[in-house]
């Protein structure tokens, strides 16, 4: 090893050779390559690289890759390390941004509470577009209660976890003039408190002397997804609506 070290310590054009058990210098390159060959076997392929390629020394290289091999060379791909990460698909596909705009209408952040009522309102005078009860569609996902629970929306407590349920009382003969009304006017508005407001409506319906008067409650949310959404807390009719019993 010693010997190796001093052949590598002064290669170049200045390389001893071993003859006779010492060391003498010689110019020819030939002999140079013939003397290494002799005493150094294979070595001298790695010197050759050094030489040319001005490679780091040796012990420097990782210990994972083995540059020379008696046998057939092993080829390492640096890029086999990034190519589980290729298969994995991005957080947001392509078209997510299109899909976001076909998405359902329903609460929007930059919704205010008057905004709200109005599309909600609107929703309800074109019900049956692009869908049958498509505007009754519109409500329940403005609707704040908790499905699990039973909910004050229309006054009296009813169970609304399930749209159906929710969808028969607008066809109540209360609530059915709002499905396709004629015209409507906001008779007043008011913010109880900063994240409360109430805005009541006269609305007069498709069918001949169809008048009522309605009251909705929007509630901005705090905390939560939901946070900062104008939703529905109630919709309530000005008279007595289910003072005979409603089956929903």
């Amino acid at each position: 090893m010693r010997d190796y070290s001093r052949a590598i310590r002064h290669g170049g054009d200045e390389l001893e050779t071993r003859r006779n058990g010492s060391w003498s210098r010689s110019d020819d390159t030939d002999e140079k390559e013939s003397a290494l060959s002799t005493l150094f076997g294979e070595k001298c392929e790695l010197f050759e690289v050094k030489k040319r390629c001005r490679l780091f020394p040796l012990f420097q290289l990782p210990q994972s890759i083995s540059l020379f091999s008696k046998s057939k060379p092993i080829t390492v791909s640096v890029s086999s390390r990034f190519k589980a990460s290729a298969d994995v698909p991005d957080f947001l596909s392509a078209d997510w941004l299109e899909s976001r705009r076909k998405r359902p209408f329903g609460p929007r952040l930059n919704f205010s509470a008057e905004e709200a009522v109005q599309f909600q309102l609107d929703a309800l005078k074109y019900n049956d577009q692009p869908r049958q009860d498509y505007g009754i569609e519109v409500l329940y996902r403005f609707a704040g209660f908790d499905p699990f629970e039973r909910s004050l929306y229309f006054g009296p407590s009813f169970d609304l976890g399930q749209f159906e349920r929710f969808r028969r009382i607008f066809h109540h003969s209360t609530y059915r003039v709002l499905l396709g009304h004629k015209e409507r006017k906001i008779l007043s508005s008011l913010f109880v408190k900063e994240n409360r407001f109430k805005q009541r409506f006269w609305v007069r319906g498709s069918r001949p002397e169809e008048e009522e008067i309605f009251q909705f409650t929007m509630v901005q949310r705090v905390g939560g997804s939901w946070d900062g959404y104008w939703l529905t807390e109630s919709l309530l009719h000005d008279g007595d609506t289910f003072a005979g019993g409603l089956a929903y």
